[in-house]
């Protein structure tokens, strides 16, 4: 279901320039753009991700200076529990 969004990150990032986390419903994607998040190989990526995104699917991105991740996923739920379980959202 993931393949032609890792295959765009990959491509914009470098295959040793990207790690993933996948399961069934999500996709975690890490990278550390040489400038930051104004790096234009992640803007090009924005637009590679809007292109290759399964239908339906939505995406939630952190500036975690000076990594970046994205998350893919089947529907806002499932992104929560990704968020929760990672840290970067606190249970209320």
């Amino acid at each position: 279901m993931w393949e032609r969004l890792k295959e765009a990150a990959e491509a914009m990032f470098g295959r040793q320039g990207v790690t993933f986390e996948e399961t069934p419903s999500s996709l975690v994607g890490e990278t550390l753009p040489a400038k930051g998040f104004c790096d234009p190989s992640l803007f090009r990526f924005f637009d590679a991700m809007q292109d290759n995104m399964p239908n339906g699917c939505v995406v939630s991105i952190y500036n975690l200076h000076p990594k970046v991740v994205f998350i893919a996923a089947t529907n806002r739920t499932v992104i929560a529990e990704v968020e929760q379980r990672r840290g970067y959202r606190k249970a209320a």
